[in-house]
This record gives C-alpha cells, structure tokens and sequence, in this order.
C-alpha cells in the first residue's frame, strides 16, 4: 500500500479490492476496525471523565422517519410499513447489507425529509417536490421513540436491564486526532454521511458502500466486558442536511425492534405541509446559480 494514505484510506483500499468476500475473510490486523471498538466505547472526556461518544437514548427522545411511496402503491402509514423493511425486502444501505433489516432515522424532521430527497437538494427542485410528491401522496413521515425496554443483557451478564438505546455518537470525534484509529473512525462518520456513488461489484452490492458496512458490523458484532458490553447503533452526521445549515444527525439502530411509532403520528407529507415551510427556510437567497428559490404554494397551488 501506498505511504502517506490515511488509515481509513488504506482500508477502502483494500475493502473494494477483495469485495464481498470481506465479510468472510475479514481484513488485516493493522486495519481491522473490530480492534478498537472496545477503545471508542470507553473514551474519556478530560474535563469531567463522561463518556466522549457513548450516549443514551431515553424513550422521550424523538426520531423522525420518512417513507418514500411509488406511484400507485397503496399508501400504509402503519408501524409495519413506516418502519424498518423486513429482512427479505432490505435494500443495502451505508450502514446494513443487503437482507440485514436496520432502523434508520434522523433527530430532526426536515432531516429525515432530506434524507429521502438527498439527490434532489436543490431548493427550486424542493417546491416541484412538494406540489407533486404532495398531490401523488409521495412521502410519508413518523415519529418514533426508542421502547422503555430496549435492551436487556445477554443471559449471565451481570448489567442492568437498560430502558434507553446506547449509541456512540460518531459526531463527537472532531478535529484532527494523534491517535490514529480515532482518525480513522472520524473518517468512517465522514463517509456514512455521504451519499455512495451507484457502483455495483459483480452486479450485486453497491461496493461503495462495502467499507461502511464493514465498520458497522463491527460494532454491531462487539461485545465488551464491562457496562455497557453492547452498542444498539450509531448516531453520525448528515451532509445533506448540512447543506442545508442544519447542524442535525442521523441514526441507525441495529435492531428495529428497540424503537417504536408513537400513536397515530404517521401523517403524509401534502404539498402544504409546514416541512415545506421550514426547508424554504434553510434556502440560500445569494446561490450563485439563481436555482434557490422559495417554494410558494400559494402560487403553484
């Protein structure tokens, strides 16, 4: 490998010359995330010894997500549907293979929103979005909540039955960092915020999105030996909604059975809906390109 490349660098590297079969084989020890979960789990802020990443995640804690419909698909706002797919209809994403069903999510509803938009970012792409996904009844979002149950040790650990997720928040590792695999999973955040260019290896799974995947499975796989021995999922930055001056995060829990809808939240996001409302809000007036515009419904409805 070549010198002067960064850890994370060096891993993509090697993560996209062998493929899939990554997941079998695993990687070398000198770049094997698996290592050094442990390490960020255990992380230390200086001023006052609290946790740096490690967060919880009470069951008051809002989550937003945003289902997408196609046209002439029968429009369900139910848990079933607005929740995380089934393993047999789980696309592969950033932070899941394919077949391996993950709950994704965003702390904040324009986010989420974003999110599901993030190829259209576009302000005047915005308002066509929010006439026609609104009138075909396009997008759909809820809030979700982590259950007050949701984690329970394995059995002949000695933790508690904990009633908040346990999530490390990527976000927090900033700056540049002396410890090299800090910088590395700095880097990994950075790269599960992008969007993943659509190339396929061997026509099957988008291999921009093997390293990411393989850093999640890893902390997912982890299990320590003290309080907490397990993380339920990773909170990491959005570069979307960044564009848009939202200093948000987005989500994903490893198990989707440890959150849940809250009531009838489930509502269709119609053209008029004051998500809109708030994403004009975060337009650029001075876009060099003049294609930031406000959407008036007022006007196109």
């Amino acid at each position: 490998m070549a010198q002067g490349k960064s850890l994370w660098e060096r891993f993509v590297e090697h993560v996209e010359g062998v493929g899939e079969k990554v997941f079998k084989e695993g990687v070398p020890g000198c770049i094997d995330p698996a290592r050094h979960v442990q390490e960020l789990v255990e992380l230390r802020r200086q001023d006052d010894g609290q946790p740096l990443l490690l967060r919880e995640l009470r069951p008051t804690t809002s989550l937003w997500r945003v289902v997408r419909f196609r046209r002439g698909e029968t429009v369900d706002l139910s848990a079933g549907r607005m929740g995380a797919p089934p393993s047999t209809h789980a696309r592969a994403g950033r932070a899941n293979r394919e077949g391996e069903s993950v709950f994704y999510a965003a702390d904040y509803e324009p986010t989420a929103v974003l999110e599901v938009i993030r190829r259209y970012h576009r302000c005047a792409v915005l308002r066509w979005l929010a006439v026609t996904l609104g009138q075909r009844r396009g997008l759909a979002v809820a809030t979700w909540v982590p259950k007050s149950s949701a984690s329970t040790p394995d059995q002949g650990q000695s933790c508690p039955i904990r009633g908040e997720l346990l999530v490390l928040d990527m976000t927090a590792i900033v700056g540049e960092q002396s410890q090299p695999w800090l910088a590395f999973f700095r880097d990994f955040a950075a790269a599960l915020g992008k969007s993943v260019p659509a190339r396929r290896f061997g026509g099957r799974a988008l291999l921009g999105y093997l390293p990411t995947q393989y850093v999640v499975a890893a902390v997912w796989q982890w299990r320590g030996s003290g309080t907490p021995h397990q993380v339920d999922g990773l909170l990491f930055p959005s570069s979307t909604a960044r564009r848009h001056g939202y200093d948000t995060k987005n989500l994903v829990v490893f198990d989707a059975g440890h959150v849940e809808m809250v009531g009838d939240s489930a509502r269709l996001v119609r053209s008029c809906d004051p998500v809109w409302d708030e994403l004009n809000r975060a337009c650029d007036p001075n876009d060099k390109g003049g294609e930031c515009e406000r959407i008036d419904l007022g006007k196109e409805l």
